[in-house]
């Protein structure tokens, strides 16, 4: 279950702006990007702007990035100047929720495990848990929500436990290794049991409602039909009036999508470029000339996206990707 947290400074002209308040912790507000950015470019886009909007982490499918110190206040929950989000929340951002699914999968697995990390660095429980929308009503963090908030909060709570010695669960006779997912079709109001144990009659955990996806992590038969493991270790039936098992998180095929050959620009590309180089990347501040190739070392969304080799901001448009 290991993490790699990156930790960047949160520049001295910019704390007055993204974190001007001490802060003792009180809980964790979890959010989406709503783009497709990775952590670092998430951090490295808000430290750089003079906008009054922070968070503490950026997490994605290959790291966390830490930008603001935990003893200081962000700017992200919109509960204004003195709400418990903005002044006592740890902000954590998980990204990739607008592109490659499987990305915000393992972004968000991630995030689960970030927050697990925190809750026991703080001896907290899962109540300590919280989403963005709590604080403002903004539907946030949207891909979350959407696939349910209570999964994300199992996936927590298992992360949780094994951390706290729990990683070696007992072992349950007749489980087999089944992996992909499992989406709730069942409409009716009373939901679907999850079990805490591979059980149909009693022991209920929770109780999930439609459009709700779980991760399959194993299966096992109860009274001739199975019930599926999910990654928080609960148990929910296999029942194909109640629920749909598919092998990638929007169904269908398990045949993975093709790779195109050609390189994409992303943080890390090595790119030919000629022409201007920019202050900013919207554009601002117009530099020297530059002609060679250079190494993309911030890469986000914005018109002059591209940060090459510490010189300044381009269009990525403008660039050839070479590697």
């Amino acid at each position: 279950m290991a993490l790699q947290i990156t930790r960047v400074n949160t520049p001295d002209n910019k704390v007055g702006v993204k974190c001007p308040y001490a802060m003792t912790p009180t809980r964790i507000v979890v959010h989406n990007t709503a783009n497709k950015a990775s952590a670092m470019n998430e951090i490295s886009y808000m430290l750089n702007n003079a906008n009054e909007v922070s968070f503490h982490f950026a997490v994605d499918y290959e790291r966390a990035v830490q930008g603001i110190p935990l003893n200081r206040n962000a700017w992200h929950a919109g509960d204004g100047g003195s709400g418990v989000g903005n002044r006592q929340g740890i902000a954590i951002e998980i990204c990739h929720s607008t592109g490659n699914v499987n990305d915000f999968i393992g972004s968000e697995q991630n995030g689960a495990i970030l927050v697990a990390m925190l809750l026991k660095q703080y001896g907290w429980g899962i109540d300590k848990v919280t989403k963005h929308q709590d604080y403002s009503g903004k539907y946030c963090p949207h891909k979350t929500l959407d696939m349910g908030w209570a999964r994300f909060l199992n996936m927590v709570q298992a992360e949780l436990n094994a951390l706290n010695g729990g990683a070696e669960e007992p072992s349950v006779g007749g489980l087999e290794p089944y992996n992909g997912f499992v989406t709730i079709t069942y409409a009716g109001a009373d939901g679907i049991d999850v079990h805490n144990t591979p059980t149909f009659d009693g022991d209920v955990a929770c109780t999930v409602k439609k459009g709700e996806v779980f991760t399959v992590v194993g299966r096992i038969k109860v009274g001739g039909v199975y019930m599926y493991k999910i990654k928080s270790g609960l148990y929910i039936t296999s029942a194909k009036e109640y629920v749909n098992f598919h092998t990638e998180l929007h169904g269908g095929s398990s045949t993975p999508t093709p790779t195109p050959s050609a390189p994409k620009m992303r943080e890390g590309a090595t790119v030919k470029y000629k022409g201007y180089i920019y202050a900013d990347s919207t554009g601002n501040g117009r530099g020297i000339a530059i002609n060679g190739t250079y190494k993309v070392t911030i890469y986000n969304d914005n018109a002059y996206g591209a940060h090459l080799d510490g010189l300044g901001w381009v269009k990525p448009g403008d660039c050839t990707v070479i590697g």
